[in-house]
């Protein structure tokens, strides 16, 4: 059951878990029957020691089931393996490389005669119509342009789709991002 919404004061993890105690406190919360706490795997929500997580089971003295997003896991290997190829980011909001640089802008580059990339032996489904139905606007972007990748055409309305918003924190829109730009390069390996 979502419980509410809090603006802590700043992002340490001793803040957070005051702003969340406050917030039980204001609201009569019964802690006793709070059981499981639910958050993106940062370590400022997850440290062992420090993270909000294990403050609150301190401070409301019983331990409570984590519920971890696997989907922030996920991603990080693609961030991991971006850094190492195209550089450190050069500011909290930009990338420094050659790559990074045009992925700003790839959805303004048209789409060119691209090389397919065979992907038959990585055993992806054909997702039926109800689970497509099923997936974010950024997750069917990804979707579609992978079986464009995999078949070698991109259709003119993918071509023209937004790959959503480059953000730092959103690496499944960078990997929509970084698609695109392959559809648009025609020596992608020459970046």
């Amino acid at each position: 059951m979502y419980l509410g919404h809090i603006s802590p004061c700043c992002g340490s993890a001793d803040s957070i878990k005051k702003s969340i105690v406050d917030f039980f406190g204001r609201n009569t919360f019964n802690i006793e029957k709070l059981v499981v706490v639910g958050c993106d795997g940062a370590a400022v929500n997850t440290g062992r020691q420090g993270g909000i997580i294990r403050l609150l089971e301190t401070h409301f003295k019983h331990p409570l089931q984590w519920l971890i997003c696997l989907f922030h896991s996920n991603e990080l290997p693609l961030r991991h393996l971006f850094r190492y190829l195209d550089g450190n980011t050069s500011e909290p909001h930009c990338y420094s490389g050659d790559v990074g640089k045009l992925l700003e802008q790839c959805n303004k580059i048209p789409v060119l005669d691209f090389q397919q990339i065979e992907c038959d032996n990585l055993g992806l489904l054909q997702l039926s119509e109800n689970i497509l139905c099923d997936l974010s606007k950024d997750q069917r972007y990804l979707y579609d342009m992978y079986q464009a990748v995999a078949s070698g055409s991109c259709s003119e309305p993918l071509a023209h789709r937004s790959p959503g918003t480059l953000v730092m924190s959103r690496w499944l829109t960078m990997a929509n991002r970084i698609l695109r730009l392959y559809v648009a390069t025609t020596q992608p390996s020459a970046l």
